[in-house]
């Protein structure tokens, strides 16, 4: 997890767990506008922990967002595959977390061509020393941003194989608007609670393994 804040969370101190604290002088400028900034300074955090990851050895990188939700078969998923280029998530969900809306992606209602083109929590790259000699892997890409990543490796012929089982969900309206709608509720619920309260209302997407499986546990108490 690439942070320049205070996490203090137990999630954050498991063993498999690597908090790291950017370095303040690769963070952003505050001049720009605040959606210049949150893009650039996603992109930094990006980047170092690509890096750390290639000092470490560590095989995949998979960027995720902090609100997003992902499948705990996704690690089965690669493994099994072993590709030599990297993945992409081509179904999941989207849930406005606001109104409640869950909704699979793409459908009529998410009229994209594919899951890894609406939400960045979708690309799975190979840190390959082969690829790594064949041009600045995978650091040029990432730069390029996830909806242009696959047209990229296919120009370079390196495609991306597709993951057809839905993997992640793309939650919108999280964060800040999730705490403005609590400072009026008369009960405080916490964010996973919340999203699991939309879903059991709203949701009809998702039955109760596919709920487990995003760590959605349908047991919890939301009142």
């Amino acid at each position: 997890i690439a942070t320049n804040d205070e996490i203090d969370l137990p999630e954050v101190r498991h063993t498999n767990v690597f908090l790291e604290r950017v370095p303040s002088q690769r963070l952003p400028q505050s001049e720009s506008n605040d959606y210049q900034t949150g893009n650039r300074d996603a992109n930094i955090k990006r980047i170092y922990l690509t890096e750390l990851a290639y000092q470490r050895t560590i095989k995949y990188v998979m960027h995720c967002d902090a609100d997003d939700l992902l499948s705990n078969r996704i690690v089965e998923i690669v493994r099994k595959e072993n590709h030599p280029v990297g993945y992409a998530i081509r179904k999941g969900y989207v849930l406005d977390s606001m109104t409640g809306k869950h909704l699979p992606c793409p459908s009529p209602e998410v009229n994209v061509g594919g899951f890894d083109q609406y939400c960045g929590t979708s690309l799975i790259l190979t840190l390959s020393e082969d690829l790594r000699r064949e041009f600045n892997w995978p650091f040029e890409l990432i730069r390029l941003g996830h909806h242009q990543i696959r047209s990229a490796l296919r120009a370079a012929a390196r495609p991306l194989m597709d993951i057809e089982h839905p993997s992640a969900i793309y939650v919108l309206n999280a964060g800040e608007n999730i705490a403005l709608a609590q400072s009026n509720d008369s009960v405080r619920r916490n964010y996973t609670a919340r999203v699991i309260a939309n879903v059991q209302t709203y949701g009809s997407a998702l039955n109760r393994l596919q709920l487990l499986e995003f760590g959605l546990n349908p047991g919890l108490e939301t009142t």
